[in-house]
């Protein structure tokens, strides 16, 4: 997750763990029993185009990772 605005929050798609089970059973990826890792925007890139892949390896080399 990560945060768009002040408390409100996107699903990024970085982080699932479930029981593949109970997901075929419900269709759901969260109930109420799940929690949430929340993830600075500069790391939670969406890559769909080649550009963004060059985006990404900028902020990478200016954060030294």
């Amino acid at each position: 997750m990560r945060e768009i605005h002040n408390n409100h929050w996107a699903i990024n798609g970085a982080i699932y763990i479930f029981q593949a089970d109970e997901f075929g059973r419900s269709g759901k990826l969260y109930d109420e029993n799940s929690a949430i890792h929340v993830m600075p925007n500069w790391r939670s890139l969406d890559i769909d185009y080649e550009d963004d892949v060059f985006i990404a390896m900028a902020i990478a080399k200016a954060r030294d990772l």
